[in-house]
């Protein structure tokens, strides 16, 4: 009797235990998600999951991959997520990718630029390791477009803050540009004759299934980049 007794006891302190328990969720993200969704995500995803703690980190994406696979973050948030057997890939959301200019631009009183109209003009571009920057430039050369860029950076809000102060050129994922657009102080014009898009997915290691609290916020993620997507259109 007592030692059942005993055993009842440590079953109920061991199932209180697991009810105190807060499991943390890491995430690592690009730093333009955290502009364009991830403000939105976290403040969802705590409002529904008030028993796990939510921790992101901002890094570049060649960190995020190294930091996934040594089981330092659970999910991480890409652009042109890698197609690789060690991972796993939730594809949420393809941005347009829009030109960029300063509102006194000549090309800024146009509604649509064709690619004829970007030849002789001068950019701010990506560094050119990033997978975005290759990708661009690929898009741009089969619409014969020969880019003259006279400054690289490796985040969005640099280039961003170059354009403002100069007459050159960018090509951005538009849900980026939202603040910019809506003070006035950059304008955003679609490429006639492009499909040019930005894939932004959720990566993991595929050997570790997602636990519900990771799906959960997978699919808050999913809802908040889909408004975002209906209200830039």
């Amino acid at each position: 009797r007592d030692v059942l007794n005993a055993y009842d006891r440590l079953e109920r302190e061991i199932s209180t235990s697991q009810r105190n328990i807060r499991s943390k969720v890491r995430i690592g993200s690009i730093y333009s998600v955290g502009f364009s969704y991830m403000t939105q995500c976290t403040k969802n995803y705590s409002m529904v999951n008030t028993t796990d703690e939510l921790h992101v980190e901002y890094l570049h994406p060649e960190e995020i991959i190294n930091r996934i696979l040594d089981d330092e973050l659970d999910l991480g948030i890409v652009s042109y997520p890698p197609n690789r057997r060690d991972l796993g890939v939730i594809h949420f959301v393809e941005e347009e990718l829009v030109v960029v200019c300063s509102p006194l631009h000549d090309l800024a009183q146009l509604h649509h630029i064709s690619p004829a109209q970007l030849n002789g003009q001068e950019f701010v571009g990506f560094d050119q390791g990033l997978r975005i920057s290759r990708k661009i430039k690929h898009a741009l050369r089969a619409l014969k477009v020969t880019q003259r860029v006279r400054m690289r950076f490796d985040n969005i809000e640099a280039i961003k803050r170059a354009v403002e102060e100069s007459n050159y050129l960018a090509i951005l994922p538009r849900p980026t540009l939202e603040r910019e657009l809506l003070i006035g102080t950059l304008c955003a014009r679609s490429l006639r004759g492009s499909t040019l898009a930005r894939p932004l997915g959720v990566i993991y290691k595929k050997r570790r299934p997602l636990t519900p609290a990771l799906q959960k916020f997978v699919d808050i993620l999913q809802d908040v980049a889909e408004t975002t997507r209906l209200g830039t259109q």
